[in-house]
């Protein structure tokens, strides 16, 4: 887990966004702005989110996102997760269009990656039917849905599912 992350469950964004800015500096002063760095600027887009700051949610991700794109082999397998927080924080910023587009992308690289990225595209799965439900496509984000919860079964984001579903019906 990320240095931040149990600090941010426990619902104290100050101290994970302190933890992840520490790890960040560090990762700055290692390695430059490589892929470990990507890991603490997630995290404080997710410490951003938390704290109902889409825009600032959206620049760190983006900023994981633009240091990936540099590494395209290498990075592959954490590209995934990090469009799958950028286009959940479009959502939250309420823009549905470019959340979705993101989230197609997750979604096709996650595919692409095979066996390695399932659980990382059940992810991006969920949150483009939440995009796509926004939008009116209620049966398309069911189906979405449900293969995300088909996926997540026994992971920590099945409830999540099944609460959303359970409001969100197809029809």
């Amino acid at each position: 887990m990320y240095p931040g992350g149990p600090l941010l469950q426990e619902k104290n964004p100050a101290a994970a966004r302190a933890a992840y800015e520490k790890d960040l500096a560090i990762q700055m002063d290692k390695r430059g702005d490589g892929a470990e760095a990507t890991f603490a600027m997630r995290g404080l887009g997710d410490v951003a989110l938390f704290e109902r700051k889409p825009d600032l949610a959206i620049a760190f991700f983006e900023r994981a996102r633009q240091v990936l794109q540099k590494r395209p082999q290498s990075s592959r397998f954490l590209r995934v997760p990090v469009l799958t927080a950028l286009g959940r924080a479009h959502l939250a910023a309420g823009r549905r269009s470019d959340a979705a587009a993101i989230l197609e992308q997750a979604m096709a690289l996650a595919d692409a990656n095979g066996e390695f990225s399932r659980l990382a595209g059940a992810r991006a799965k969920f949150q483009l039917a939440r995009a796509v439900s926004a939008s009116g496509q209620r049966a398309r984000a069911a189906d979405l849905a449900r293969a995300a919860q088909g996926v997540l079964a026994g992971h920590r984001d099945a409830d999540e599912i099944d609460r959303w579903l359970e409001r969100h019906p197809a029809r």
